[in-house]
């Protein structure tokens, strides 16, 4: 996406994340909900095209990582590089799990 100033671009892991998460949520709810559910994550993703240093670093977990969080049920983790103005989103982690541990 480039709406901003950075490109914001997936990786695979961050990808199944997401597809786990959606099937979660049809198997669980309403399939609608859980759609809508998966496009607000990737809309805030792709917001990180604007800004992406706004959030927090955890260089304790990884050198650069950063971390945001969506309505208090998932967790965005992301790098920035600033020479090729790219957010990369390496995860996308739902409703408390220890994402820490993956890094």
């Amino acid at each position: 996406m480039t709406n901003g100033v950075y490109r914001v671009a997936y990786f695979d892991d961050a990808i199944n994340h997401l597809y786990s998460i959606e099937d979660y949520l049809i198997q669980v709810g309403e399939p609608q909900n859980a759609f809508d559910f998966t496009d607000r994550i990737r809309h805030t993703c792709d917001r990180l095209s604007a800004f992406p240093q706004r959030h927090r670093r955890r260089d304790d977990v990884d050198d650069g990582l950063h971390v945001t969080g969506m309505e208090g049920k998932v967790t965005i983790t992301y790098y920035v590089d600033e020479r090729a103005k790219l957010v990369t989103i390496v995860g996308v982690h739902y409703g408390g799990q220890n994402w820490e541990t993956m890094y």
